[in-house]
């Protein structure tokens, strides 16, 4: 029976349980019950790809909706821009009155005019100026500003909210700093922004503004084995099913607490069980169709993005004895120095394939990567390469 299956695997699609995730969406709850703002209303939140980042900010947008603040959300794609979709989706909020929506229809047209002849990373590297004061900079805050003023005096806000935010250029993300800093001051204006992103974030959130590290940082992990049971057993219940308890533990195990892993788990469990109980053979075999899933789309997909000296790395930190990886043992294996490799890490990490539990150390980021790296009949071809010290980077 296929009908009904609560379980979403899908991109962006917001799970039927945000299991482990109560922490950050009751600051948010806060936030959005508080006239004014609080430590929580501006945060950021980044982790590895498949974690639910995206699924988070739209909840956190739906939530904002039923509680009546006006919401704007953007994803930023590669080289994609930052403040001109916002403008857009600013300019058609219902709840602006006229002359608030020419005021933001005013800057969308001055930034469209500016973008014509600024190159954003050139300006950066030479303005005398502050980098970070875009020529539009000022118009964008006092507009923005006027519509938090306005949603204020209802008794209501206004949440941002961007996703992919390590795609920014820092340029245009700088100008959220100083929205923030002249809105903290006010406490009679109600904001919320949140971004989301990749490991890398927090970094690249301190190249656009320095006090950027005053904002609430929420890095998201796998989930643990009990919240991943939450998230498989609770949604089967309200849609009519139980798992069997072996059967909830051991979906809730070899998904490793990866959030895309439940749910795709969840999604062929319920359509391979035929009775009103999930049983222990259904996940057996869902976990199998899981796994064929994940190799054929996630798994290759990240493997074949990366250069060839980043995938002998993976395959290094793959066939390595140790777990977590050694650094060093990757650099011998590899016949480099850490500081030759250390670019390598650094992208890997900051991709979402890696992460590093302890100096010295790296680990998969995505459950299953790296079983799936060992496997491939290229993985030792790729050490045995670089080791014989001629392959090129």
């Amino acid at each position: 029976m296929v009908s009904n299956n609560p379980f979403r695997p899908g991109t962006a699609s917001v799970p039927p349980l945000l299991a482990g995730r109560g922490r950050i969406l009751a600051a948010a709850d806060l936030s959005l019950s508080s006239h004014g703002n609080n430590f929580g209303s501006f945060f950021v939140v980044h982790g590895p790809r498949g974690l639910g980042k995206t699924s988070l900010l739209n909840e956190i947008d739906e939530r904002a909706k039923r509680v009546e603040w006006a919401t704007v959300k953007h994803e930023v794609t590669r080289n994609g821009p930052l403040l001109h979709p916002l403008l857009d989706q600013l300019e058609a909020l219902d709840s602006l009155p006229k002359r608030l929506a020419g005021r933001i229809r005013a800057v969308r047209e001055e930034w469209s005019e500016q973008e014509q002849t600024l190159d954003l990373k050139l300006y950066r590297r030479t303005a005398r100026r502050d980098p970070s004061k875009l020529p539009i900079a000022d118009q964008f805050i006092d507009a923005v500003r006027q519509i938090i003023s306005h949603q204020s005096d209802r008794a209501l806000g206004l949440v941002i909210g961007v996703d992919e935010v390590q795609n920014a250029d820092p340029a245009e993300l700088s100008v959220l700093g100083p929205l923030v800093q002249h809105v903290s001051a006010r406490s009679d204006q109600s904001l919320m922004v949140a971004l989301t992103g990749l490991p890398s974030l927090p970094q690249h959130l301190a190249r656009a503004f320095t006090y950027s590290e005053r904002w609430a940082f929420h890095p998201l992990d796998n989930l643990s084995l009990d919240d991943a049971a939450l998230a498989l057993a609770i949604p089967a219940r309200q849609a009519g099913r139980q798992f069997d308890v072996d059967a909830v533990e051991l979906a809730a195990a070899t998904s490793r607490g990866y959030p895309f892993a439940i749910q795709l788990i969840g999604f062929n469990a319920w359509n391979i069980s035929t009775g009103s109980t999930i049983t222990i053979a259904d996940v057996a075999a869902a976990t199998a169709e899981a796994n064929m899933q994940l190799a054929g789309g996630l798994y290759v997909q990240r493997w074949k993005a990366y250069t060839k000296l980043q995938r002998a790395y993976l395959a290094a930190a793959a066939h390595s004895i140790d777990a977590p990886a050694r650094t060093g043992d990757i650099a011998a294996a590899l016949g480099r120095s850490l500081q030759q490799l250390s670019t390598t890490r650094a992208a890997l990490i900051a991709s979402g394939a890696l992460t590093s539990p302890e100096q010295g150390a790296v680990e998969e980021a995505i459950p299953g990567f790296l079983d799936y790296v060992r496997q491939l009949p290229e993985s030792r071809e790729l050490i045995a390469h670089f080791a014989s010290g001629v392959a090129p980077d």
